[in-house]
């Protein structure tokens, strides 16, 4: 017999085996449940509760938000485009894109001003990245808008004199 064949026999009994050892096990746990023997320990953490973030309506997402945003300047007939910044893993290596801080929403206003709009949901708070770059493009001449919905980017907007008719 070769190797191969040696592994495979020693891989079925031990299969064999396992069997009744947990057959025996579950036996022993159901003599201690019925028999009034002691019950299975319990687990205490005294670690601190992780609090969970509250669940937010599916409106007032900020992914939500940024698709109406992106739909509306699009209707608008203003050049946007989604602006994607991060890390993520590739091969065992963090790879970067974008730049830290940039809004969500980047584009070109008629006139040739740069545009930056970052969306947050009702409850989002601004980094201290995301308002050091808002600094940058404020200073260089440019729109920067922390808009939570349409309204607040259509007011952005029209203060600014980007698009036609009343709020």
């Amino acid at each position: 017999m070769n190797r191969r064949q040696n592994s495979a026999i020693d891989r079925s009994e031990l299969a064999r085996a396992a069997k009744p050892l947990g057959e025996l096990i579950a036996g022993v746990a159901r003599t201690r449940n019925s028999v009034g023997g002691s019950p299975p320990p319990v687990i205490v953490s005294n670690a601190p509760k992780k609090k969970r973030k509250k669940a937010t309506a599916k409106k007032d997402r900020e992914s939500t938000v940024l698709r109406d945003c992106l739909k509306y300047l699009q209707s608008e007939g203003i050049f946007v485009y989604r602006q994607n910044t991060g890390t993520l893993w590739a091969n065992g290596q963090p790879v970067s894109f974008g730049y830290p801080g940039a809004g969500d929403i980047t584009g070109i206003l008629p006139g040739g001003k740069r545009l930056e709009i970052e969306c947050k949901s009702a409850i989002g708070r601004q980094s201290k990245t995301q308002r050091a770059f808002q600094d940058k493009i404020e200073v260089n001449g440019g729109l920067y808008l922390l808009v939570r919905s349409v309204e607040e980017l259509r007011a952005g907007l029209y203060t600014e004199g980007c698009v036609a008719g009343a709020i």
